[in-house]
């Protein structure tokens, strides 16, 4: 797979985890405006509109990792070229498996699929559930 995570990605994958710090000078624009039509880049967060950790394993097991593993088993698997991570709740079940030569690179998209599918599972109530957390409420 070896694919790279777009910014925004990056940047949403760390505000699940609580670890997104949005810089308190360009509130997160990565620009600083001198007018509404002249602007440079905020020197405190290098344009990037904050601070987020980098994708590397002593980030992810220090700071991802510990919360996903309330809810599910990891198992992490090599052979001679790639890594796979895999997340399951059920001995039978496989919630999310990635295989990647960069072993930090599965373990964010496998991180990634969990919180993906965790998003999208219906939450009951009495006699009203909700699809992904927003509020468009359906009957049962």
């Amino acid at each position: 797979m070896n694919r790279q995570p777009t910014e925004e990605q990056n940047k949403e994958f760390w505000k699940w985890y609580g670890q997104y710090k949005e810089c308190g000078y360009c509130r997160g624009t990565g620009r600083i405006y001198i007018n509404p039509f002249v602007y440079h880049q905020c020197n405190a967060c290098n344009g990037n509109g904050g601070f987020k950790p980098p994708i590397d394993l002593n980030e992810l097991f220090r700071l991802a990792v510990p919360e996903v593993l309330k809810d599910y088993r990891l198992t992490i698997e090599t052979d001679l070229d790639n890594y796979t991570a895999t997340f399951s709740d059920d001995p039978l079940h496989i919630n999310s498996q990635v295989t990647d030569k960069d072993l930090a690179l599965a373990l964010f998209w496998a991180l990634w699929k969990v919180k993906m599918d965790k998003a999208n599972e219906p939450v009951w109530s009495d006699d009203t559930y909700y699809i992904g957390g927003n509020n468009d409420m359906h009957e049962v």
